[in-house]
């Protein structure tokens, strides 16, 4: 616009609805200097956690509340019931990362509670607060928490920090004893001087229960953090915790049945709650006055606690785990479910110190023996000073990787370039040692020229640090796809690197994995007779181990080969979409590409965490683009072909993977494997569909290919979809919404970039 030229503005809600009504969610309509890593900074309104809101309400203090009469004393049984059920909604809010007082606080009989005349809701009250101040003193020592995961100020309220764990029990049990003699006397008529809830005789029973399971849930929720937080020195303290949660989940089905005696949660579309004045929270945020957080319904929040506690229930699984490589899987795995805050804060506590790994032992014994598994050849050198050292100074980076997957995800991409450098240095190390074991194995008699697998291996300890190495690469990229920070253009590049990795890691493993140390061969036996029968005999002896090692192995794949199995499914689901992106391209519907400026500047910047290592060596520009234009000169059939083979490939590899005789991933991690397997069945009739639909008169016409992440966070299925088509020539002002949208087509955008900043 012209300087002193007045502007025009000109309504366009009713394109920009019209155009949201053809769109899917991910997409966004934005001009062409608009930039996410800038808009980031900028304050998200109506974002609960961000915007701070102005809300024309005057605050609302406790003693103007009691002054104006607008706090009841004295609580009937389904307003009791109430306010048990807006605590628990409100906590699980607070779990969520909302500020305490935008939601335990919001509630005034928290401020005083002297003022709770109830028993029951007095003793429910205390429960939950000792149980607040349990939770915050975990996420604070996990200390893995960001801005956006928990609120840790209390703005000075005090938590029942005084009280005692034993007193908070002892006044639970009252409570309980008073009502199950109160449930007693309903059931069988005699009151016996014991003074009924309430007048109604017909809904005494209901009531008791009612409050019951609420006391007993609250008890057991917080039993469930007490047992798994004193669990960390000894994980069989974990059967314990499951006693406690096995209980929880009993109540809460009890709590769900019995939401409908309490008070109504809401009244012509406002809370109706005793005692909650969400405006209360104004006069403790100084710098704004904040909006109203409303907490989740109650529905919601008691199905949040049972998540939580399902959580829980896969910690027991840790008391079996021995394996390095199970154990990192298994971190791998809970990352995978983005479980809530308090849940990855037991778990990273519950892995004890490097003294204490796991409650079992040294964390350096512990990798000691996954060197073992991983190359057997490097078992006699893992001895002496040098070794000492060098596991000495790999402790740091492994704790940090267990650390990395306790964290959200959006961080976990952001730290996985700044963990690279260590093992770097490690890989430095590593060559060291390697040189040393090879020197002295060879003046032993051993042949490196040999590729047979009696050979020694060459880089034994090198070999696991680049399988780490690789594996922080891959979890790397597999982040940014789930968080939808690759534009459909990068989609290609993003999965050949992701099939690169593999590749790399794949070669890595099956050069590397010995299951028994190198041993010199045998000299010759002076009596040819002797040997044959000494050979006999050990013939015999090995047949029976042999197959008694078989039986053992088909129960479960070594951890080495398991985890291999699992690259090799990433590995060929990577080639499979970055070969279909390559076929649509070829059938005709290719994706507009960047410009070559763009390019030269975006690629180094993109991948640029390969530089901060040695090994993997970076991939260039030109070696992807010699591989698309030899994909270019063979015939689309071809390609295609090319194409459905691997993903027959990946889906035989994941039900290998899903088959109980492997006994592939841990069992959290099979809703995700699940997932696999259908994008590998899906992209396959995606491609037979799109070769159809090539063949045909109209072609591609009016359609533009879309990356669906529904089956998986991290692997889309390539659907063809319509364009959106729009009257753009109605308004003369819109124009250039319109060419935004002509030239986008609303075409899918990194728009989570944010979150790894």
């Amino acid at each position: 616009m012209a300087e002193g030229e007045e502007g025009v503005f000109q309504d366009v809600t009713a394109l920009l609805r019209e155009t949201a009504a053809g769109m899917v969610s991910g997409q966004m309509i934005h001009g062409a200097n608009f930039s996410l890593r800038e808009a980031m900074s900028a304050l998200e309104l109506m974002d609960p956690k961000m915007d701070p809101g102005m809300n024309p309400q005057d605050t609302v203090s406790l003693l103007g509340a009691l002054e104006q009469n607008q706090l009841p004393l004295d609580l009937t049984v389904p307003q009791i019931l109430s306010v048990m059920d807006e605590l628990t909604a409100s906590m699980m809010t607070w779990y969520n990362g909302h500020s305490i007082g935008h939601t335990l606080f919001t509630c005034l009989y928290l401020h005083r509670l002297s003022l709770i005349r109830s028993p029951f809701l007095l003793a429910f009250a205390k429960c939950l607060l000792k149980s607040c101040n349990f939770v915050r003193n975990i996420v604070l020592d996990a200390d893995i928490y960001e801005e956006e995961d928990f609120y840790s100020n209390t703005f000075g309220f005090d938590l029942c920090s005084e009280l005692s764990h034993h007193d908070l029990l002892a006044e639970m049990k009252v409570a309980e004893d008073s009502l199950e003699v109160k449930l007693k006397c309903a059931k069988t008529g005699k009151k016996d001087g014991v003074e009924p809830l309430q007048a109604d005789e017909a809904k005494e029973v209901d009531f008791c229960n009612a409050l019951l399971c609420r006391l007993r849930m609250n008890k057991a929720f917080y039993l469930s953090h007490y047992a798994v937080a004193n669990a960390k020195a000894n994980l069989s303290g974990l059967n314990a915790a499951q006693k406690y949660m096995t209980r929880a989940l009993q109540q809460l089905e009890l709590v769900e049945s019995s939401l409908h005696l309490a008070d109504p949660v809401s009244k012509e579309g406002e809370k109706n709650v005793p005692g909650f004045f969400p405006s209360v929270s104004r006069s403790l945020v100084a710098n704004a006055p904040p909006r109203d957080v409303d907490a989740m319904p109650r529905s919601q929040a008691l199905a949040e606690m049972r998540t939580v506690l399902a959580h829980f229930g896969r910690f027991m699984k840790l008391q079996e785990l021995v394996a390095f490589e199970d154990i990192l899987c298994y971190f791998k795995g809970l990352s995978s479910l983005q479980a809530n805050i308090v849940v990855r804060s037991h778990l990273l506590l519950l892995l004890g110190s490097e003294d204490m790994f796991l409650g079992r032992g040294r964390l350096v014994d512990t990798l000691k023996s996954s060197f073992h598994r991983f190359s057997a050849t490097c078992a006699p050198f893992t001895e002496g000073r040098d070794w000492d050292v060098y596991i000495g100074r790999m402790v740091k980076p492994v704790c940090l990787v267990f650390r990395l997957f306790c964290e959200n995800h959006p961080r976990q991409r952001r730290r996985v370039p700044k963990l690279l450098p260590d093992w770097n240095i490690l890989q430095n190390d590593s060559n060291v040692l390697d040189q040393y074991a090879c020197e002295a194995l060879f003046q032993r008699g051993a042949n490196f020229q040999l590729q047979a697998p009696e050979s020694p291996c060459r880089h034994p300890f090198f070999s696991w640090v680049f399988d780490m190495t690789t594996q922080l690469f891959i979890h790397h990229i597999l982040l940014g796809l789930e968080l939808e920070l690759y534009t459909p253009v990068e989609m290609g590049l993003a999965f050949w690197h992701l099939e690169y990795l593999c590749d790399l890691s794949g070669q890595n493993r099956a050069l590397a994995y010995r299951d028994s140390p190198w041993e010199p061969p045998p000299p010759p036996s002076s009596s040819a007779s002797s040997a044959n029968s000494k050979k006999g005999k050990k013939g015999k002896q090995s047949k029976k181990e042999k197959d008694k090692k078989k039986d053992k192995d088909k129960k479960r794949l070594p951890p080495v080969l398991q985890a291999g199995l699992l690259v090799q499914l990433v590995q060929q689901l990577s080639k499979g979409v970055h070969l279909a992106v390559r076929c649509f391209d070829i059938l005709g519907l290719p994706i507009s590409p960047m410009s070559q400026d763009v390019i030269n500047n975006w690629f180094p910047n993109r991948f640029s965490a390969f530089l901060t290592v040695n090994q993997p060596v970076p991939l260039t520009l030109e070696s992807y683009h010699k591989q698309t234009e030899q994909l270019k000169s063979m015939p689309a059939k071809d390609v295609c072909d090319m194409c459905i083979n691997v993903f027959a490939t990946a889906k035989l590899l994941a039900t290998k993977v899903l088959s109980p005789d492997v006994a592939g991933p841990l069992p959290h991690d099979l809703p995700l494997f699940a997932g696999l397997k259908k994008v590998a069945i899906a992209n396959t009739v995606s491609l037979i569909t799109a070769q159809k639909l090539a063949s045909s008169p109209q072609g591609f016409a009016g359609k533009y290919l879309h990356f669906d992440f529904t089956e998986h966070p991290s692997f889309p299925v390539l659907c063809v979809e319509s364009k959106l088509q729009l009257d753009y020539t109605q308004d003369p002002h819109v124009d250039q919404v319109g060419d935004a949208l002509k030239q986008g087509t609303a075409t899918p955008t990194a728009a989570n970039e944010n979150k790894s900043a």
